[in-house]
């Protein structure tokens, strides 16, 4: 097996193609064990929703039912565009954990705001905010277009960091998604973190300018029913768009570009979004394409290491003065060629396949529009929403499970444990409550006793909890990375096949060092030395971490005893 630091996904873009292994999955008949609720609260009735599931999201709309769907076919139409430009990007997003919220009514909009952003409530069209390993993006349709004159206070960047605003309508304080001065369509923002999302799925830990330079370029496709177009600036009749780098670039001038590769963006950065944008433009599509192959290496070695003149001269062939020259050039006389994907002559691109829109069931309402008011921070009243359904005796794994998960953040082990067992014993199609689950059996196992090794059968109910999690989605590092600890801790050999599942799992998440450290003291232990040896090489090219590195260090010269960490 070869680890490689991989993202493979983008040779899509210059030639390459993917493949992504299936999960299994295995169904069980279990017993629901018996839930009781204490408290007495006032109750909050049933919520009207529309109700669909589209690949990366769960979708809840107030919006028509016609409406609705003009929205997801053009969605469906996007995921075309960009399995034509780049296959084999959207292979895993299924089960990405997005929740989609289309407001057609007065007040739903406004209702899921940060109490922060109340005082931005008609200045704010969408709103993105931070749910679990995924996003909650709200949109408003009643407001489906707006003016940006100043900018708001508060939210979330595309980073995921607190925005504070810099007031001059800047990219980044509408989540670096357009420009000042220019109409802001919400769902443009929508398919933007849709693309960021596809991105950090494949390609792990990319370096930032990598990754906002790619949403960008994606952000700009243009599609309809017999061609794709990807890679070209502006609106292709020498006009204005939201997305032509040089509108912002021409104006403001460029970072140095040794700046511009150690930046850490945050708040209002919108010239180093539009130089991203640019220079992965220039490699891609500039200069005859002569910049490709080297800007792949450049990609990989950033995932590695910080950019410096010596990286970008291996792999450009200049350092960051020459190479701010040549881009500086490229925003005057932008010689490029875009790409076109045409369908064959007198067809059109298949049309969609309809997405099914029902109401939405009074549980899955309760979980999800609880789960957004949290991300929002209206905590207790995003809890008490989701405890309505289970009063009226809905028992929805889905929403036992997220809501054991809430009550477990709100430090309520017990009443926690109970509504996660429950969602587990139901087989829940989701993996956070096993993960959940098992680290609080682990956490009551190991009270007081440190790191204690325990025998199999003390840690084999947890470990089964595990197992289960890793065929349900979505596919997380962390329940390999709990895997692995569970066999570290484990005072027997690891049965014949339990390695090589932890390995997997460093196969699909390369990036991940916990697992990676944790996959590496368990190979050297109980697996193949020279599966071994091939991990323990790969960490000490790719980590960064002091204690990581130590870890493999210590492992390669065998000089010390290491424990799990």
């Amino acid at each position: 097996m070869r680890y490689i630091h991989s993202i493979a996904w983008m040779g899509a873009m210059i030639g390459g193609v993917l493949a992504v292994k299936a999960a299994e999955t295995v169904n069980e008949v279990v017993e629901l064990p018996t839930v009781t609720i204490n408290e007495v609260r006032e109750e909050f009735p049933p919520e009207k929703w529309l109700y669909a599931a589209v690949p990366g999201f769960e979708v809840l709309s107030s919006l028509s039912e016609r409406e609705t769907r003009r929205v997801l076919r053009d969605f469906a139409r996007l995921r075309q565009a960009i399995d034509a430009a780049m296959p084999g990007l959207q292979n895993d997003v299924a089960g990405a954990g997005g929740v989609l919220v289309l407001c057609g009514r007065n007040g739903d909009f406004a209702r899921f705001l940060p109490r922060a952003l109340a005082s931005e409530r008609f200045r704010l069209n969408h709103q993105m905010l931070p749910l679990g390993d995924g996003v909650a993006v709200i949109v408003d349709h009643l407001a489906s277009r707006i003016d940006i004159d100043g900018a708001p206070s508060g939210g979330v960047s595309p980073l995921g960091e607190p925005i504070t605003g810099s007031g001059d309508g800047s990219a980044a304080d509408f989540g670096g998604e357009t420009t000042a001065g220019l109409e802001v369509e919400p769902l443009r923002a929508v398919y933007k973190n849709y693309f960021r999302r596809l991105i950090r799925r494949r390609g792990g830990s990319t370096a930032p300018w990598f990754e906002e330079g790619l949403v960008r370029l994606l952000g700009a496709i243009d599609y309809n029913a017999r061609t794709v177009t990807v890679g070209r600036i502006g609106d292709g009749f020498g006009g204005r768009s939201p997305d032509d780098f040089r509108e912002v670039l021409n104006a403001r001038g460029l970072m140095p570009m040794n700046d511009f590769f150690s930046h850490k963006p945050h708040g209002a950065d919108v010239i180093w979004s539009a130089q991203a944008y640019a220079f992965v433009h220039m490699c891609l599509y500039g200069s005859g394409k002569r910049h490709q192959a080297g800007f792949a290496r450049l990609a990989e070695e950033a995932m590695r290491r910080p950019v410096t003149d010596d990286v970008l001269r291996r792999t450009l062939g200049m350092d960051g003065k020459a190479l701010g020259r040549e881009l500086r050039t490229y925003l005057d006389f932008a010689d490029y060629r875009y790409e076109r994907f045409k369908a064959t002559k007198g067809l059109s691109l298949p049309e969609p396949e309809p997405v099914q829109v029902r109401m939405a069931t009074d549980a899955e309402s309760g979980r999800l529009v609880g789960s957004v008011l949290i991300a929002a921070d209206h905590r207790e009243t995003g809890r008490r929403v989701m405890l309505g359904p289970v009063r009226r005796g809905q028992t929805d794994a889905r929403l036992l499970g997220t809501l054991g998960a809430v009550e477990v953040a709100a430090g309520d082990l017990v009443q926690g444990k109970s509504w996660l067992a429950a969602a587990v014993a139901q087989g829940v199609d989701q993996s956070e409550p096993y993960l959940a689950l098992a680290r609080l059996q682990w956490a009551e196992l190991d009270a007081g006793e440190g790191q204690t090794k325990r025998p199999l059968v003390e840690l084999a109910p947890t470990i089964a909890v595990l197992e289960s999690a890793i065929r349900q989605a979505p596919a997380r590092a962390e329940v390999f990375a709990e895997l692995a600890a569970m066999w570290l801790r484990c005072a027997d050999a690891p049965p014949t096949g339990a390695i090589g599942v932890v390995n997997a799992g460093v196969l699909q998440f390369p990036q991940n060092e916990v697992l990676l450290v944790r996959a590496a003291l368990l190979n050297a232990r109980h697996g193949d030395p020279d599966e071994a040896r091939e991990l323990v090489d790969y960490g000490l090219r790719t980590v960064r971490d002091p204690l990581a590195l130590a870890t493999f260090r210590a492992l390669q010269t065998l000089s010390v005893e290491v424990v799990a960490p």
